[in-house]
């Protein structure tokens, strides 16, 4: 056991003293070999030193110029940025008034907005009002039209009833005027011969053709009153209101016309009257074709009905006579002209 302790100690000794010897070795040829890169590398004599300041120079002179054409460039590139800065800060000055102009016309426009809701909600407020009091005057427009076109109405009907009355009043008066001047003519020019004859049967037919025809007047009369008073009178006059009035105006303006037309009748009976003597076989205490004298009352009533027979037969004839009319044919054609006149007077400015 010693003796292998002995032999390992001795190789360990042996492999020590050669790894001293190698390593010797080597670092001899590190340091030599490092040597000669530090002489390769410094400058010794002064044709390296200047070389390797010439070097040191060209190299310097590239970088400075590198250096420069880079300078100059970020120098052109601030100039262009602080231009564009420039421009940036005018445009954004330009936006900020732009923007603070709209924020005042956004301002004034909420005003306005304010206003104009405001005055829409008075608007609608005086259009309902308004609108109520349109329905409300509306209402009593069409009342005060139905209280006029009835008020209209009652006034045509008394005007249609005056008139009527006026014209029988004219046409009463002109008969009485033509028999009693009948009446005078035949008490001074009584004929003997006129009492032995009666009343002629066609002039008693004619009296009662005449009441049938004045009952048939005032039939018509009633019936138009009475249309006239009807509800579908009143709308047909709502609807022609405007066509009413001009045509109340026309009969209006035609009413003195006939009522002076009537006047002028009447005078034109009353000379007639005296302008020669009847036929005793016309009025009062004349005769008859039967020869009987007749009272002069029941005569004149007589020859009153048997008017619309006489002025037929004058209207039939006409011009076609060949001999002249005397005062009683004149006297009938004024009262078939005073009938002619009522019936047009009676007509409503509708009709």
């Amino acid at each position: 056991m010693i003796q292998a302790a002995m032999l390992f100690a001795l190789g360990a000794f042996a492999s020590g003293l050669f790894c001293l010897a190698f390593f010797t070795v080597l670092a001899r040829r590190i340091r030599r070999v490092t040597e000669q890169r530090l002489k390769a590398s410094l400058a010794i004599t002064r044709a390296d030193f200047d070389t390797e300041r010439d070097e040191m120079r060209a190299r310097n002179a590239t970088v400075i110029r590198r250096l420069e054409r880079d300078a100059s460039t970020f120098r052109d590139r601030v100039t262009a940025y602080r231009l564009d800065s420039d421009l940036k800060t005018q445009e954004i000055a330009a936006l900020r008034s732009d923007l603070a102009s709209r924020d005042e016309e956004i301002g004034e426009l909420g005003t306005r907005l304010e206003q104009t809701n405001a005055e829409l909600i008075e608007t609608k407020k005086r259009l309902a009002e308004t609108g109520t009091a349109l329905r409300a005057g509306r209402n009593a427009l069409e009342a005060e039209m139905e209280r006029r076109l009835a008020l209209q109405d009652e006034i045509q009907d008394l005007k249609s009833l005056a008139e009527d009355r006026r014209v029988d009043l004219i046409g009463m008066r002109a008969e009485i005027d033509y028999l009693r001047s009948v009446m005078g003519n035949a008490a001074s020019e009584a004929d003997p011969e006129a009492g032995s004859r009666d009343p002629s049967p066609e002039k008693a037919e004619a009296s009662e053709d005449s009441k049938k025809a004045n009952r048939k007047d005032a039939k018509g009369a009633q019936r138009r009153s009475e249309a006239r008073r009807a509800p579908g009178h009143r709308s047909q006059a709502a609807r022609h209101l405007s066509r009413n009035h001009n045509a109340r105006d026309t009969a209006k303006d035609a009413e003195p016309i006939g009522a002076e037309e009537i006047a002028r009748i009447s005078e034109d009976i009353r000379r007639m009257s005296a302008d020669r003597p009847m036929q005793p076989a016309g009025a009062n205490g004349s005769a008859n074709k039967n020869g009987t004298q007749t009272d002069g009352n029941a005569e004149a009533k007589n020859g009153h009905a048997s008017a619309g027979e006489e002025v037929s037969s004058d209207a039939s004839n006409g011009p076609s006579q060949d001999k002249p009319r005397g005062a009683e044919d004149r006297f009938f054609q004024a009262l078939a002209d005073i009938r002619q006149l009522k019936q047009h007077s009676t007509k409503t400015p509708a009709e």
